[in-house]
């Protein structure tokens, strides 16, 4: 009878792990109520839930994923209503739901919906960043070891080495980005990085009125500009061509 109390413990136990994880694969978007109300969601979600196994959930504020009509990147037009698009918060699960609407699938998809044999949206090709020519003279070596030690817990920093966190992006996938010295530079502003890091002389310390919710991460100017010199050196992700319909 102790067997089998203690395999169904483990039962329940690895099914409740199962279920957690499932969880964890969401992406949160705050868009118009005009949007909405349009059922261009209830079209697209699961559409990119069966090409990605990602679910996709609305929420009123701090998504992961803003949509509205005043600041972003334009990426849709209703009408004469020109919708942008902004990612607050950079992780695996976000950067795909953005790669996915600038795919031939994705404005395929968005072009399908119809009235009347008429489209409803019109996908608009997203601005990329201009590339810039990046030079900066941080130390590298050091950059690699502050790494290793501040930023390894989450994200994979080095070849051969995995983190615990899946949603996590890797350096490597952070580098792909035209843009990606400017989101290493000013990425103690980006979710979720205010609430656990410390900058001396650039970010409010934590105190009893604001605590960290996990042991904080404490590095200078000089360290994370050796940080942004070692991303520098390392080869972008290689994630392949957008699938493509026959």
């Amino acid at each position: 009878m102790r067997i089998v109390k203690h395999i169904c413990s483990v039962i329940l136990l690895v099914t409740s792990l199962s279920y957690a994880n499932a969880e964890e694969r969401i992406v949160t978007i705050s868009a118009p109520n005009t949007l909405i109300a349009s059922g261009f969601f209830d079209y697209i979600f699961p559409r990119f839930k069966l090409k990605t196994q990602i679910s996709v959930k609305l929420v009123p504020d701090s998504a992961m994923i803003s949509i509205s009509k005043n600041s972003g990147r334009a990426f849709l037009q209703m009408g004469d209503i020109l919708y942008k698009i902004d990612i607050n918060e950079e992780n695996n699960y976000s950067l795909k739901f953005f790669d996915w609407l600038k795919s031939d699938v994705g404005k395929k998809t968005i072009s399908s919906i119809q009235k009347n044999d008429e489209p409803i949206f019109i996908p608009i090709e997203i601005e990329e960043v201009v590339t810039r020519q990046v030079k900066l003279s941080g130390d590298a070596k050091l950059g690699l070891e502050q790494s290793q030690q501040k930023c390894a817990r989450c994200h994979v920093v080095e070849k051969g080495r995995k983190n615990s966190i899946g949603s996590t992006p890797s350096f490597f996938a952070l580098r792909t980005f035209e843009d990606w010295d400017l989101r290493f530079s000013g990425f103690y502003l980006l979710r979720p990085h205010p609430a656990f890091t410390i900058i001396p002389d650039v970010t409010e310390p934590f105190g009893d009125s604001r605590p960290a919710p996990i042991v904080p991460i404490e590095l200078d100017l000089n360290e994370l500009q050796a940080i942004i010199a070692y991303v520098q050196n390392i080869p972008p992700a290689d994630l392949g061509e957008p699938v493509k319909h026959q």
